[in-house]
């Protein structure tokens, strides 16, 4: 009876220190993030500094690694009215993803297994491939070269830094991105009443981020993870309705009809498809599906949807016409307007080259883009271009056979972020579906960091479950 005392007495204190410790590791934590945060703001010379700090900060850990490529995103992205220009932003984003990639090659379980997952041998598989064909086939080498580089080691990165926390640690941090979110929607909506929310163009709302688009695409996301929270939830999560409520706002605010319905298909087809990937009762796929109130809660949206059709419509109508300015009569119109100079070029070039494509990461008119090099060694650190269609821009760039590769790792995606249930599957899908409007998820200097960031969070969390269901099954036999 004393030993069992006395060792129950070790056990609470050594929760006790650990807690204290996982406190005060928090504090310092926060400190390193507002300082960070505040040489964003301050001048030119300390949001330089910035994207050192965060190299730093990567360096300490793995959940730090992932925090860090995190405000890299936001450093580069946020509003030009609320913080001064950094001219190392393009260099510093690479020193922020390299610094990241050592501190988690150190750390990670992924890469200390005598098998790799799947997930990184496909992945690396798909990167060689890239590279070969750039080798052979790019009109410009070297861009094409450091594009598939950064690319699929950010991605590496942030899959292996996901897949080696706990289960308890990963959630955490999760909820610590998805609150990251909700706060820069919040930060947001005062910019509403504010000349300095609609700098660019002065129409649509770009909030704390530098481009309507860009503040459409992220406030979408956000929608879409808040309303797969709910769902997955049990309880009535309050928090998140708020939250779904005001990211939908502030994506019709954006006008940013990329965002708008990559978030209705992303989690609609989510609830649809889910089934196929898990022969699950609805009620386990649904845990929300259990609550007493919601059959209430279906009525009372139903009757609000039709009492309030008209304004509905109105909204809608405005929203896809962008109050007005394009003169479409549907989506499908309005996506052929906007984006139809865009894809037209790359049809031309697939016509061209239907078999071995123009190279990755090349605009379509390759001698117009705007190659920034390094000043040392003269390397592309920067090539901007813009694209509609992902898949479309695939076929331009890596041909037949690089279509065919890259469908077949996105199908496995599906498949493995599917196994997590209905949060991972929505967020992947809404990254899709916001690609199929702007081809931004193969560029992590810019919007493509978000998406990376979501995206291997899925994949984590279905690779994750994936394994814990394998050893159960394997422990029951």
């Amino acid at each position: 009876m004393q030993t069992t005392t006395y060792d129950l007495t070790r056990r609470l204190s050594k929760t006790r220190s650990r807690r204290s410790i996982l406190s005060v590791s928090m504090l310092y934590m926060l400190f390193g993030l507002l300082l960070v945060v505040s040489l964003r703001l301050i001048s030119p010379t300390t949001a330089n500094l910035s994207y050192v700090a965060l190299a730093l900060l990567a360096l300490f850990s793995i959940r730090m690694a992932i925090i860090a490529l995190a405000l890299s995103w936001l450093f580069t992205m946020i509003n030009p009215g609320l913080a001064p220009e950094a001219s190392f932003a393009t260099a510093g984003r690479f020193l922020v993803v390299f610094a990241a990639a050592c501190s988690v090659f150190v750390r990670s379980s992924v890469f200390k297994k005598p098998r790799f997952d799947r997930m990184v041998i496909y992945v690396t598989l798909f990167g060689l491939f890239v590279v070969l064909h750039s080798l052979f086939f790019s009109t410009i080498t070297t861009v094409s070269l450091l594009r598939i580089l950064i690319w699929t080691v950010a991605f590496l990165t942030l899959f292996s830094a996901w897949s080696s926390l706990d289960e308890l640690g990963r959630k955490q941090l999760g909820h610590f991105i998805y609150f990251g979110l909700v706060l820069l929607a919040v930060l947001s909506v005062p910019l509403i009443f504010s000349a300095l929310g609609y700098l660019r163009n002065e129409r649509g709302l770009q909030g704390v981020l530098n481009h309507p688009q860009a503040f459409g695409s992220a406030m979408g996301l956000l929608a879409a993870w808040a309303a797969a929270r709910i769902l997955h939830s049990q309880r009535l999560a309050v928090m998140d309705g708020l939250v779904f409520i005001l990211a939908v706002i502030l994506v019709l605010l954006s006008e940013a009809r990329t965002g708008g319905l990559a978030m209705i298909l992303g989690i609609t087809s989510a609830m649809l498809s889910i089934r196929v990937f898990q022969s699950q009762p609805l009620h386990r796929l649904f845990p929300i599906l259990r609550n007493r109130i919601v059959p209430l809660l279906v009525i009372l949206i139903l009757t609000g949807l039709v009492v309030f059709a008209p304004q509905i419509n109105s909204i809608t109508d405005k929203f896809i016409t962008k109050s007005g300015r394009a003169d479409v009569a549907d989506v499908v119109a309005a996506f052929e307007r906007s984006r139809g100079v865009l894809y037209e070029p790359m049809l031309e070039n697939i016509r061209a080259q239907p078999w071995i494509g123009i190279g990755w990461g090349i605009g379509s008119d390759p001698w117009a883009m705007r190659i920034e090099t390094d000043p040392i060694f003269g390397l592309p650190i920067g090539a901007p271009i813009e694209k509609g269609v992902m898949p479309v821009a695939v076929l331009e760039e890596l041909g037949v056979v690089g279509l065919l590769i890259f469908v077949l790792l996105i199908l496995f995606f599906l498949r493995t972020a599917s196994k997590g249930g209905i949060v991972p599957l929505a967020l992947l899908l809404t990254v899709l579906f916001i690609n199929l409007g702007e081809a931004t998820l193969f560029s992590p200097g810019g919007m493509g960091m978000l998406q990376l960031l979501l995206l291997t969070y899925a994949l984590g969390l279905g690779s994750t479950a994936k394994k814990h269901r394998k050893l159960n099954m394997h422990t029951a036999g």
